[in-house]
């Protein structure tokens, strides 16, 4: 893949990640009580997948105009500025599921979730982002390639970019075994209950337990496809001493569908919140009796 392909595609999906993320935001702020905890966290997901989607056409800029390439630091500089705004999307992802958790099995420590405990656990997991960006751009241990045309961090920062990904995996398997354990023994109460009041508030409960256990899964479910290979990719890289061209096209391929789950995130996550998708179709109802609205005649107007 020549670098005028791989900006094309860099654009294709750029652009579709920060309409979608910008819809998100402008329901937020609009039609959603952003001062919520998870509301709070839902801003904070979409906002890094907007800039998610900035950073691909940027990148998307340097791969169509050739000779911004070869600008001095410009290759450490754009591979520095996707390593953040991933994990800042990744990071994003963990609060959004550790909230449902919170939610779902710990309901009376849910309630002290305030807004600035909220908004302080977003800050520092953008700190810690900045951090783990740095590192190799502090130290300067950047090796460009044999023939000058990228560069390439150092073997332990990248393994550490893929252990980051696996311990995030992991504490959200944690959680959705969590979520399922919590479940089950809501079920087995519901049905050692007799009075009809009380069932019908253990059921409720239930039901919305089971919901957040599905929507875990499906999270789960597109959270590994998008972004299990790319690791995978980078494991392998660390592990050898020469990469071969196939490797490459690989690791490429996997980056792209690691930065799908961007687009992804506004879809999956704000269609589960009852509110969210009220105002989603109200939004494009709207759209749609705008454009189907048959135009006037401005020529007979009466007045």
């Amino acid at each position: 893949m020549n670098e005028k392909d791989r900006g094309i595609i860099q654009l294709i999906c750029g652009i579709p990640i920060i309409l979608a993320n910008g819809i998100v935001l402008h329901i937020l702020w609009k039609y959603i009580n952003v001062s919520v905890p998870g509301n709070i966290l839902m801003l904070n997901l979409s906002s890094a997948d907007i800039l998610v989607g900035i950073i691909l056409i940027w990148q998307a800029i340097f791969n169509l105009v050739g000779y911004l390439r070869d600008l001095p630091g410009v290759c450490i500089f754009r591979f520095s500025s996707m390593v953040f705004v991933s994990f800042a999307s990744l990071f994003a992802v963990l609060l959004t599921a550790f909230e449902r958790l919170l939610c779902v099995c710990y309901h009376g420590k849910y309630t002290t979730v305030t807004r600035k405990k909220t908004v302080a656990f977003v800050f520092g997991t953008w700190v810690y982002c900045a951090l783990l960006t740095m590192w190799p751009v502090v130290t300067k241990q950047f090796e460009m390639t044999e023939n000058n045309t990228g560069c390439m961090p150092p073997r332990e920062y990248t393994i550490f970019i893929p252990v980051q990904y696996f311990v995030i995996l992991f504490s959200m398997c944690a959680m959705y075994v969590m979520m399922c354990k919590a479940a089950v023994t809501k079920r087995r109460q519901i049905v050692s209950i007799e009075s009809n009041l009380v069932l019908n508030s253990r059921l409720m409960k239930f039901r919305h337990e089971l919901r957040a256990a599905k929507f875990m899964a499906v999270i789960l479910v597109i959270f590994m496809f998008c972004w299990t290979p790319f690791a995978i990719s980078l494991v392998y890289q660390a592990s050898t001493t020469k990469l071969n061209e196939l490797l490459i096209h690989i690791s490429e391929i996997s980056a792209f569908f690691g930065v799908l789950n961007s687009f992804a995130n506004p879809i999956v996550y704000p269609l589960q919140n009852r509110r969210f998708r009220n105002a989603t179709f109200q939004i494009f109802g709207r759209i749609k009796r705008r454009f189907a609205k048959p135009q006037q005649d401005t020529f007979c107007t009466v007045i």
